[in-house]
Order: C-alpha cells, then sequence, then structure tokens
C-alpha cells in the first residue's frame, strides 16, 4: 500500500495517513487538523502503522521518536 493518496484510519488521535514511496515520507493527519512529516521512513514501517490496531500507540512507540519530521501546516 505505497500510492500517495490519504488513507483514513480509525483512531482518537491520527485522521488520515499518506505515504510517499519515491521520497520515503510518511504524512500523518491529526484530528485537530496538523499535519507532520516524518522523513527517511521505509515502506514497512507504514505497512506496519496502517495495519496496526492502535495507529497512535504505534506513532508513539515506534516513530515519534525515531525519525526526523516537521510539522508542515
Amino acid at each position: 500500500m505505497t500510492s500517495m493518496r490519504w488513507y483514513s484510519v480509525k483512531s482518537s488521535n491520527l485522521a488520515r495517513i499518506q505515504y510517499n514511496k519515491r521520497w520515503e515520507r510518511l504524512n500523518v493527519e491529526f484530528h485537530d487538523g496538523s499535519i507532520y512529516r516524518y522523513y527517511d521512513f521505509p515502506e514497512e514501517e507504514f505497512d506496519a502503522l496502517y495495519s496496526s490496531g492502535s495507529k497512535g500507540k504505534f506513532l508513539h512507540r515506534f516513530i515519534m521518536d525515531s525519525y526526523d519530521y516537521d510539522r508542515i501546516n
């Protein structure tokens, strides 16, 4: 699952996620409308995030402190 389209997810914190395979970037939109971009993000991690039972917990445990990111809006 590696297209540039947004994927709506069921989460109390996350609204949508998007992955750019070419640039290895993950975009995460939160329910408050903020969007964060994570860099050098492997496709396998996107697949794991998408299929995880708790997207917010996965993001917090495995992504937030492991990848460089910027708030893009």
